[in-house]
């Protein structure tokens, strides 16, 4: 049975958990499901850079009980056994529905980019009217979760030959490979606090551009040969921005480097609660 909003899976258990005399003192065992929250909260990286699914709630459970001297048992992934006293139990389920209540809170989201004069760029943090835009993506996030934001082209380009030997001749396989361009963030929504008029909000990430040699470069193979290749170039623009905005008011978040000479490029987003 699935259990409700507000009706979370915090059963006693009475020692059914383990072979343990918590009956016969103050301290019970209960059961706690916290299976929702392992998408809610940010992942936790391992050693080496992997985010293992559960490992955010373990932490978190794992800090929890040792400031109120509990102990806890992980079952599975996201559902622990606590051993506590009652008063223990009402502080642990209270943080954890306030987490959740936290994290239900959703925010709709919209990030533009477009391109402008150099001289001409707005102000980081000033309100705008957006013109067309080269990109524009609208999203859902949950408040301080990070979201990663892709609105990515692929192009495909022949990147080597390799040769393919036949009986009386030789010839090449052409191989190819591809690159992404593109804006590429995490948003993160709420980290600091909001009110009734805004919240903050951070974007952080890269843009990527790609442009293409007029004139092709010659590829040696082992057997003499030269084949006329094109290889892209990708320029990057860090993006860091931290502002708190108005909801409903298109805001300039970060202002980058064009890519062309006398050119500069405006992020801007809006923010609208749920």
């Amino acid at each position: 049975m699935k259990p409700q909003r507000g009706q979370r899976w915090t059963i006693g258990l009475s020692c059914l958990l383990a072979a343990s005399p918590c009956a016969f003192g103050q301290a019970s065992w209960k059961l706690y499901d916290l299976r929702d929250l392992i998408s809610a909260l940010p992942p936790v990286p391992d050693e080496g850079g992997e985010a293992e699914p559960g490992k955010n709630v373990d932490d978190l459970l794992s800090r929890v009980c040792l400031a109120m001297s509990a102990d806890c048992t992980r079952l599975v992934a996201g559902v622990y056994g606590i051993e506590a006293e009652e008063n223990d139990h009402v502080r642990v389920h209270g943080l954890l529905e306030g987490l959740r209540d936290l994290h239900d809170e959703r925010y709709a989201v919209e990030l533009l980019l477009f391109r402008t004069c150099a001289d001409q760029a707005l102000a980081v943090g000033s309100e705008t009217q957006v013109p067309t835009p080269a990109y524009r993506h609208a999203f859902v996030v949950s408040r301080r979760t990070p979201s990663r934001v892709a609105v990515l082209s692929q192009t495909a380009f022949v990147s080597g030959a390799s040769p393919v030997v036949a009986t009386d001749a030789v010839g090449y396989e052409l191989e190819k490979t591809a690159v992404d361009e593109g804006l590429d963030v995490s948003v993160f929504v709420g980290g600091n606090g909001d009110d009734k008029d805004g919240t903050s909000i951070e974007v952080t990430g890269a843009l990527r551009n790609v442009s293409w040699p007029k004139e092709a470069a010659e590829l040696k193979t082992a057997e003499g040969a030269q084949i006329p290749m094109r290889f892209p170039l990708v320029s990057v623009r860090s993006v860091q921005s931290h502002l708190q905005i108005k909801y409903g008011k298109p805001v300039v978040l970060s202002v980058l480097a064009g890519f062309e000479e006398g050119q500069a490029l405006v992020l801007a987003g809006s923010i609208r609660k749920l």
